[in-house]
């Protein structure tokens, strides 16, 4: 192998390299978008059991 054919395998090397940082970047910004979304998703039963108790609580003055 010539000096030349090496460095070109190395820029090779390195583009790839660097395409498999942004891939695991994009990676860990999507699961950061399904852990904010989890997270949303928890807060929203959240309050749907807080309206919950709020009317049992409402119906047993009623009752």
């Amino acid at each position: 192998m010539s000096y030349d054919q090496i460095f070109v395998s190395l820029s090779d090397l390195l583009v790839s390299l660097s395409s498999l940082l942004v891939s695991l970047s994009s990676l860990l910004v999507s699961l950061s978008d399904i852990l904010v979304s989890y997270d949303q998703i928890l807060v929203s039963l959240s309050d749907i059991l807080v309206n919950y108790e709020q009317i049992l609580v409402n119906l047993s003055k009623y009752s």
